[in-house]
């Protein structure tokens, strides 16, 4: 299934790195022509800096660091993460002890002394992970697909957004402990698979009036969170990622002006 191959080129196996950073490669599974949003002076999609890097033989964001990560944060295969998804967490089997020996009264020591998040704020981190992981596979698409030069860019933009965002939300959901998806959801994974099945004359508008409405809805959950969200750190992920997510609906109403 071509959505599977390009989750897979997008996806990203997690390795600790010296210094305790966590690097984020991609884990490529086909072949891709190596014209992608790699280098501006070529006329593509500005080139990644800092934390993030393109890989020119995917054709689009494949690595970023994500900072410090918890000893044995490795994704063991791409199922656990698209581009910057669930890494970190839940993947280290908490350590359980058994009280008195009974398996019954089995204590989860790595979440002693730490609070349980909120609903809302375990609702804002799944659906912005999920988000995140739709704007990434979603931007894959449109920039192998489409052959204008501005939707090539808002895709590379989006690409490279989502990755940065993505990697915050995994990182707050590493230090509760919460496990994220590890794919976007079924109305995400649909709206993929009609891009696929587009006709190149309709595809470029396909994409432009579906990303507004995910801009929208991540700007809605984002907005959400700092107003009613419990966990301080993040609301702040929320409030850094409002004005990202304001600024991709600019771009999408720009192109469609």
């Amino acid at each position: 299934m071509l959505f599977r191959r390009i989750m897979v080129a997008v996806g990203a196996a997690a390795s600790v790195a010296a210094g305790g950073a966590a690097t984020l490669a991609a884990t490529p599974a086909f072949a891709e022509p190596a014209a992608g949003p790699v280098a501006s002076e070529a006329g593509g999609a500005p080139a990644l800096t800092g934390a993030a890097a393109l890989t020119p033989a995917l054709g689009g964001p494949a690595a970023v660091a994500v900072g410090p990560a918890a000893a044995g944060a490795v994704s063991p295969a791409w199922e656990a993460a698209v581009a910057v998804g669930p890494v970190a967490a839940g993947a280290v089997s908490p350590a359980r002890v058994v009280a008195g020996g009974s398996p019954g009264l089995a204590v989860d020591t790595l979440r002693t002394g730490i609070a349980e998040p909120s609903t809302q704020d375990t609702a804002f981190l799944q659906a912005a992970n999920e988000i995140n992981l739709a704007g990434i596979a979603q931007g894959r698409i449109a920039w192998t697909r489409t052959t204008n030069a501005e939707v090539k860019e808002i895709a590379g933009r989006f690409m490279v957004d989502h990755i940065r965002l993505n990697a915050e939300i995994t990182e707050a959901a590493r230090k509760l402990k919460l496990k994220l998806n590890a794919t976007p959801n079924a109305e995400q994974i649909a709206v993929a698979e009609r891009y696929q099945a587009a006709s190149a004359g309709s595809f470029d508008l396909l994409y432009l009036s579906t990303q507004l409405e995910l801009q929208q809805e991540a700007k809605r959950i984002a907005d959400a969170q700092v107003a009613r969200g419990s966990d301080a750190s993040i609301k702040q992920v929320a409030a850094e990622a409002a004005p990202i997510l304001a600024g991709h609906q600019k771009m999408l109403r720009d192109a469609t002006s």
